[in-house]
């Protein structure tokens, strides 16, 4: 792994666990602080918004940091997604 795909592996690592604090706090003040219907929209309408949000600016992202040669395809991510997730050969 190149020095910049390592850089950039950490500073995505950081934005998403960022990421995941701020909508795990906001998601928790709402529940214990404003009505069920806001928490709701929130949590089921608002919530996956924001992860494709995120899931499309990190993207945008690595094809501005990183040459082509150090950026997985998509397909190459669901094969090697696929191959972890397969079940056990019998």
């Amino acid at each position: 792994i190149s020095a910049r795909k390592a850089r950039y592996t950490r500073a995505v690592t950081f934005a998403w666990t960022v990421f995941f604090l701020a909508n795990a706090s906001i998601s928790l003040l709402l529940y214990l602080l404003a009505p069920a219907d806001l928490w709701s929209a929130y949590a089921n309408l608002g919530n996956p918004l924001l992860i494709a949000t995120m899931f499309l600016c990190e993207h945008l992202w690595r094809r501005r940091v990183l040459p082509p040669e150090e950026r997985p395809r998509i397909a190459d991510i669901v094969r090697a997604w696929r191959r972890h997730h397969a079940p056990p050969a019998a």
